[in-house]
């Protein structure tokens, strides 16, 4: 019992440390791209480094450096118009089931009730239709 009650308890723990490393790597891994840069590129790299007063040491040979800030807004607009549009459709199917029911069930309580009213609303509770043998 013991052990059934650890693995239930730390299960969760682990699943969110293991997930929380994962995209920690993957965070990291993303940002690094290198590149074959040939030597032009490289001293023309060097140079705008130089020109914002980074000094020429702080630009890598086959790195491109990338703006943090662009990057994470674009993954947030992404992420944004991708959940809008779950959302939307969500609420359209959603909307077609919730219409769906409504109509099925308005119309079972409108056939039963018609169905009870025709078999029961006679004089004594007796049905309004013919249910007499007719003689053969």
């Amino acid at each position: 019992m013991q052990k059934n009650m650890w693995t239930k308890n730390s299960l969760p723990k682990l699943k969110a440390g293991l997930t929380v490393l994962v995209l920690v790597l993957a965070f990291f891994v993303s940002n690094i791209n290198t590149v074959n840069a040939d030597p032009a590129s490289e001293q023309a790299a060097a140079e705008a480094a130089y020109n914002l007063s980074l000094g020429a040491a702080a630009v890598t040979p086959g790195l491109v450096v990338t703006d943090p800030g662009a990057k994470a807004q674009t993954t947030i607009n992404a992420v944004k118009q991708t959940v809008l549009q779950k959302i939307g459709s969500f609420f359209k199917t959603f909307g077609a089931k919730l219409v769906g029911s409504t109509l099925r069930t308005t119309l079972n309580r409108i056939a039963y009730d018609a169905a009870n009213y025709a078999a029961s609303a006679g004089e004594g509770q007796k049905p309004q239709y013919v249910v007499e043998d007719f003689g053969t």
